[in-house]
Order: C-alpha cells, then sequence, then structure tokens
C-alpha cells in the first residue's frame, strides 16, 4: 500500500506539473501571438545582415556594438526611403485634391457616352469619392492613430529582436542545435538550407522590386506621365502584393488617358505595361529570380506567397515560401533517412 500511495503521488505530481507546463505555454503563447510577424521579421532582417554584422565584429572586436551599429543602419535604410515615399505621397494626393475643382470632367464624360453609349457623370462621382474619402478620414483619424502607433510598436520590436538575434544569435542557433532530434550531417543541411533560402527569396523579391521600379520609370516617362517618379516606386511597391499587383496602378491612368483623348498615350502604356511588367516580369522572371536566388518551385512559391501574406501579413512574402520549402527539405532528409535504414 505505501508503494502505491507514492506511485500515486508521483503521477500526480507529473500530471500537475504537465497542466502548469501547458498553461504556461498557452499564455506566453497569448503574449508574443500579436508580435509573431515582427519577431518572424527580425529573424529575416538578422540572417541577411548578419554577414555585415560579422565583417563589422571582425574590425572593431566589439559584437554588441558591431550588433547596434547593423541595426541603427538598417533602420535608417528602411525609414530614412519610407518617409521620403510617404512625404511625396502626400503632396502627390494634395496636389490632386486641389486641382480636382479645375479639371474639365465634362469632356470625358461626353466622350465616353459617344464611344459606348454610357452616360457617366465623372464630375459628380469624382466630387462625391473625394467628399467620402475626407469623411471616412474625418471618422477614421482615431482608428488612424491608433494603427499608427501600433505600427510604431511593431517596428520597434522588430528591430530590437534583430539586435539581439544579431548578437545572441550563435548561443540561439547552438541551443536549437541541440533540442533537435536529428543527426549533426541533417542539422547541417536544415540550418545552412534556411540561410540559404532566407537570403534567395529576400534578394529575389528586392531585384525584382528594382527592375519593375526601372521598367515603370522609362514606361512612365516615355508615355508623357506626371511624377514618373513617384508612380514607379507605388508599382514597386504594388509588386509585391499579389492579385492586385502593378496592374492596379498603370491600369486606372490608361482608362484615363483614354477617355481624356490621349488616345496614343493610352495604347503605348497599355501594350507596353502588359508586355512587360504583367506578362515578362509578373509571371517570369518573379519564378525565375526566386527559382535562381532561393532554388524554390515556381508552385511552392506561389502558395507560400498567398498563404504567408493571409496567416502573417506582409513578412509572409517571405515566410510562407521559406515555411513550405523547408517542409519539403525535411521530407527529403526522412526520406534519405529512410532508405538508409532500408539499405543496413
Amino acid at each position: 500500500l505505501p508503494t502505491m500511495k507514492t506511485i500515486s503521488l508521483k503521477d500526480y505530481g507529473k500530471v500537475l506539473f504537465i497542466i502548469i507546463l501547458t498553461a504556461f505555454i498557452y499564455v506566453s503563447y497569448k503574449i508574443i501571438s500579436p508580435f509573431v510577424g515582427a519577431i518572424l521579421a527580425a529573424m529575416v532582417l538578422a540572417i541577411v545582415a548578419y554577414p555585415l554584422h560579422k565583417k563589422l565584429d571582425n574590425k572593431i572586436r566589439k559584437e554588441t556594438l558591431s550588433a547596434l551599429l547593423v541595426t541603427l543602419f538598417v533602420v535608417l535604410l528602411i525609414t530614412i526611403p519610407a518617409l521620403f515615399f510617404s512625404n511625396t505621397l502626400l503632396h502627390e494626393a494634395i496636389t490632386i485634391h486641389n486641382s480636382i475643382g479645375t479639371m474639365d470632367f465634362h469632356t470625358p464624360s461626353e466622350r465616353l457616352k459617344e464611344m459606348t453609349g454610357l452616360n457617366i457623370e465623372f464630375d459628380r462621382y469624382v466630387k462625391e469619392t473625394v467628399k467620402e474619402a475626407s469623411n471616412f478620414f474625418i471618422r477614421s483619424s482615431s482608428d488612424m492613430i491608433r494603427f499608427l502607433a501600433t505600427g510604431f510598436v511593431h517596428l520597434f520590436t522588430t528591430f530590437f529582436i534583430m539586435f539581439f538575434f544579431l548578437r545572441d544569435g550563435k548561443g540561439i542557433l547552438r541551443e536549437i542545435r541541440k533540442s533537435l532530434p536529428l543527426s549533426e550531417y541533417q542539422k547541417t543541411r536544415l540550418f545552412k538550407g534556411t540561410v540559404d533560402k532566407i537570403n534567395g527569396i529576400f534578394l529575389g523579391f528586392l531585384a525584382l522590386g528594382i527592375a519593375e521600379f526601372i521598367a515603370a520609370f522609362i514606361g512612365f516617362s516615355i508615355g508623357g506621365i506626371e511624377n514618373a517618379l513617384l508612380w514607379s516606386l507605388i508599382i514597386a511597391i504594388f509588386a509585391y502584393i499579389p492579385l492586385l499587383g502593378p496592374a492596379a496602378v498603370w491600369a486606372p491612368s490608361v482608362i484615363y488617358l483614354f477617355i481624356t483623348g490621349k488616345t496614343g498615350q493610352a495604347i503605348f502604356i497599355a501594350i507596353y505595361f502588359i508586355l512587360v511588367l504583367s506578362f515578362y516580369m509578373d509571371n517570369i522572371l518573379r519564378a525565375q529570380l526566386i527559382k535562381k536566388t532561393a532554388k524554390i518551385n515556381p508552385i511552392i512559391s506561389l502558395l507560400g506567397i498567398f498563404g504567408g501574406i493571409l496567416l502573417f501579413g506582409i513578412v509572409g512574402l517571405i515566410i510562407g515560401p521559406l515555411i513550405l520549402s523547408l517542409f519539403v527539405l525535411l521530407y527529403k532528409l526522412y526520406m534519405e533517412e529512410k532508405e538508409e535504414n532500408v539499405e543496413t
């Protein structure tokens, strides 16, 4: 009986420990779940920036200072262009808003009616749209402030975690490596595959954005579109958004040029952007870049991008394809080990 009682107490202790551990895991997850995107973004940025951190650390021999300087460099590299773009976009929006009252909408309405028989009063629709947009911004000003505050918190969290990933990354990876129930060969392939694919995906998307920006700037400049630099920057950003893409920017400009009588410009921009951006860059070049830089199958890349954005937000552009490609790598490692066991 004493033995049975002792065993029961031990079992009770184990069950209680498991319940407490599960509760702590759940509460910890709820605490960090709002920052999963920030953590993943920090991981990506740290891996991409690690070669720079390593070179700097070899020169100054101070890992903390090196991690801090590299993090500050990445902060400036992201925030300065973002502030410039935001300021330019705001200035352009104000200019468009102020010029709406002087724009001639009667001629496009008559031209469209002659061509299609549709009686669309552009003047009334545009003014109503601007009025509704103004009212929306007024009504949602508190939501905008809260959104900006939340965005700042996530951005600060991302760079803060990135700093520690850079500084303590070796130790973190060492502990993760110890805890994985894999052979040394499998661990090496998994870690190397993760780093290579993150760098490859990041460089592929960066190259795609730069290529689309240059191509859009050339097209808008030849087509005589005002503020070609601004609209090219917007297209470079929309290049990362599935379904919408650059067409969400250039298609309305084609429609506007066409109904305002600038048929030649409209036809040129439509043909140029359909062939160069929508057909070649969004379909062929995107798949080629990701396949070449990250060695990821285009189907996995496409599914990863869509699913990643739905699950993780904008950082899912990289994390989605990464997770699916690592799943394929783990499956290959499992099959290799299975074949080796069969042979032995």
